[in-house]
């Protein structure tokens, strides 16, 4: 997965005119008069910094980070033809020049986001890209990419991307990231049979069902679509990760033989019987919260796991901890016994609002202030 907390390894504040560094910096300004030119150098990194000219760059380095900085000439990152890892954020400035990328044929890394991109035309070169993240941009055109079989992590969050179809033949690729598109049809993953981790949420899919033959995934996001029937999830036994949010889901009797399940989020549906979680032995987070369903329907909750539900209005956070209670709550929050059944311990959270509702608690309850 590609995260950004890897800019996070090192800061440092390259001024103009800085050619080479001796030594690591962390948190400091480096001034280029302490320094003389050292073509040893393999990574640079720059943050919020104006004026960067790249010509004075020395052409020796490997890998170039800049984050919301100011490149004079960008055209003339040309020049650092051994580049092997290339990563712009809010940079946007230079998106008129972004074609140039296209020549730096030794890139395996490769991350322009924020840019306002609405091309890729420049990428068919870059056959050696390993790893690409182009998030946040206006791009809609993915046939370049049909070309870069060697990817393995590929990110496309938040563009204007409807077809997928050219991504059919990246069988490599084990990270894909595609949140936030317009994507209806998603037949064409079928083919990504090596796919571990994939992203899917606030598109528009309602037909899952070709996500059948991605047997290694172990993490699948699928919030905020229109998904109703997930029965496919059911060959799916590697999962590790599910968010199901805001769907239109009913039955969820396929996640039965989810046994490496450890996040699970349904929340935001139509469920109303949450029976088949009792099957889980692995599950840490397991989330339910806001179904659309009236809140006198009975909800079946299990052990183990930690929940949140809106039972109604009042109730705002329910948490069990290991195996839970013995008795129902009074009043209007949890009417039944068998609701909960058979517990060591519950843990509540409530608003102060609701705990003033609250006439009584066994010694059983412990609610959270």
């Amino acid at each position: 997965m590609i995260k950004y907390d890897q800019f996070n390894n090192y800061n440092n504040y390259v001024s103009e005119g800085m050619f080479g560094l001796k030594q690591t910096f962390t948190n400091q300004i480096i001034q280029s008069k302490d320094y003389e030119l050292n073509e040893q150098i393999q990574s640079l990194e720059y943050n919020y910094c104006e004026d960067i000219a790249v010509n004075r760059l020395p052409t020796s380095i490997k890998e170039l980070i800049i984050i919301a900085g100011n490149i004079q000439n960008f055209e003339d990152i040309v020049l650092l033809f051994q580049l092997q890892k290339l990563i712009l954020i809010l940079n946007d400035q230079n998106r008129y020049y972004i074609d140039v990328i296209g020549q730096l044929i030794q890139l395996k890394e490769l991350q322009v986001c924020n840019h306002e991109i609405n091309r890729t035309l420049f990428l068919q070169n870059l056959q050696n890209l390993n790893i690409l993240e182009l998030g946040n941009n206006k791009i809609s055109d993915l046939n370049p990419l049909a070309q870069l079989t060697n990817l393995k992590e590929l990110a496309l969050w938040d563009n204007q991307i409807t077809d997928i179809s050219p991504l059919k033949l990246l069988i490599n690729l084990k990270y894909l990231n595609l949140c936030g598109n317009m994507i209806t049809n998603i037949s064409h993953l079928s083919n990504l049979s090596n796919l571990e981790q994939l992203y899917l949420w606030n598109n528009k899919i309602q037909d899952i069902y070709h996500l059948k033959h991605l047997i290694k995934l172990q993490c699948l996001s699928l919030e905020e679509n229109l998904v109703i029937d997930i029965s496919t999830i059911k060959f799916l036994t590697e999962l590790q990760e599910l968010c199901l949010s805001d769907n239109q889901i009913v039955d969820i009797s396929a996640l039965a033989n989810l046994q490496f399940l450890s996040d699970l989020s349904i929340g935001k549906n139509y469920i109303q019987d949450f029976s088949q979680v009792e099957h889980f032995k692995n599950i840490d987070n397991y989330f339910i919260d806001q179904q659309k369903i009236p809140t006198k329907d009975q909800v079946l909750l299990s052990t183990k796991i930690q929940y949140i539900v809106s039972l109604n209005e009042m109730i705002e956070d329910i948490r069990f901890k290991k195996q839970s209670i013995k008795k129902s709550l009074q009043r209007n929050f949890v009417k039944q016994r068998q609701l909960i059944g058979n517990c060591q311990s519950i843990r509540l959270s409530f608003s102060e609002k609701v705990r003033d509702h609250f006439e009584s608690l066994e010694h059983l309850y412990s609610v959270e202030q």
